[in-house]
């Protein structure tokens, strides 16, 4: 994530972090951990992770809406955003990797490959309201 900070343009920071690294972090802290915490009876735990995927999502909303704003005033942009998804998407793959690991070893937990599936998917599913591929 930090890296992601280190970028110059406002564009690739919007994608790095709000578009590609944020969707696939909360979709593994927010919701995956937050689903492992209420299966083992930290109801506690569940409610304030549900309440920060809530406004995760609020944030999801509006940098989605950026980004489909800046490609239709200019059809290139979406070729820009690509390309930075793309550089970014390795980046947070990793990350979700390693904290899918991390979290499967918990009791109840779901598998890795779980996690990291609905990650990709919350990823994925960003990248497309945006009309911008990884």
């Amino acid at each position: 994530m930090e890296t992601a900070l280190e970028a110059t343009d406002f564009g690739e920071a919007l994608t790095a972090v709000n578009l590609v690294l944020w969707p696939a972090l909360e979709a593994v802290l927010f919701r995956s951990f937050g689903q492992v915490a209420r299966a083992n009876g930290d109801g506690l735990t569940w409610l304030l992770l549900a309440t920060l995927a809530n406004d995760a999502e609020r944030n999801r909303r509006w940098s989605t809406a950026l980004a489909r704003y800046a490609v239709q005033q200019r059809p290139a942009n979406e070729a820009v955003f690509g390309r930075w998804a793309g550089r970014w998407a390795p980046r947070a793959a990793a990350a979700v990797e390693s904290l899918a690991a991390a979290i499967a070893d918990l009791p109840r937990a779901m598998s890795a490959s779980d996690i990291t599936e609905a990650a990709d998917e919350a990823v994925g599913e960003t990248l497309a309201s945006t009309r911008v591929g990884a």
